[in-house]
């Protein structure tokens, strides 16, 4: 958000646009976060939440790589300022129950 120079998120678009496989394969993910949680705790495998964060990263970056966040049009412009803000609380929250401080930015 800061490479754009964004204060606040655009509001969402209603209805939403077509979404790429990988923006669907990306919010699906962000969506199985609290099972994630939930069996990682019920389970005592900390690693369950480990390998989410690792296959989300590699998902963000697969996304990121192929789909423009700040040049799109909207709404999907909005939709995508929403998705990068989401992946970016997800990451920030499972690495802070993993114990690791999480960066600021990369």
């Amino acid at each position: 958000m800061k490479k754009g120079k964004i204060k606040s998120l655009p509001p969402l678009p209603s209805p939403l646009p077509e979404l790429s496989p990988t923006e669907t394969v990306l919010l699906k993910s962000l969506l199985s976060f609290p099972q994630v949680v939930e069996a990682a705790a019920r389970d005592l495998r900390p690693h369950y939440l480990a390998d989410f964060v690792f296959q989300l990263a590699l998902q963000f970056n697969a996304f990121y790589q192929s789909h423009p966040v700040l040049q799109a049009d909207q709404p999907a412009r909005a939709f995508r300022l929403h998705l990068v803000q989401s992946v970016q609380s997800v990451l920030k929250q499972s690495l802070t129950l993993l114990g690791i401080d999480a960066p600021e930015e990369m």
